[in-house]
């Protein structure tokens, strides 16, 4: 296999591993109105942790480097593709697929 063919085969796992994390994470909470804020606040506790387990196993398991900040951008970088976002952690993970989905048509375009 080229290096190239093995760099999409990784980075498309890569993309696929982080659609099943997201996926069975704890979506961020809807609110009904009679819910007190000790419910709403145990809710937004169980998604950030969800996805704070997403971050450890990216970056335990598959390299990659996160730098959390609540005062500016977030950035993530794995197999070297970096991408930031203001907007959280599910923003920051759908940021680097899509910038890994376009590293792959890259790498598809030069593999013709």
């Amino acid at each position: 296999m080229s290096p190239n063919l093995e760099r999409i085969a990784d980075l498309e796992r890569l993309i696929n591993w982080i659609d099943g994390a997201i996926a069975t994470a704890p979506a961020w909470p809807q609110w009904n109105n009679g819910d007190s804020f000790e419910t709403r606040q145990a809710a937004q506790a169980e998604h950030h942790a969800g996805m704070a387990r997403i971050i450890t196993t990216l970056c335990d398991q598959h390299g990659a480097r996160y730098n959390g900040s609540a005062a500016s951008a977030s950035t993530l970088r794995i197999a070297g593709i970096q991408t930031s976002c203001t907007s959280g952690t599910p923003g920051l993970l759908r940021n680097w697929q899509a910038a890994a989905r376009r590293r792959i048509e890259k790498l598809k375009g030069a593999t013709q």
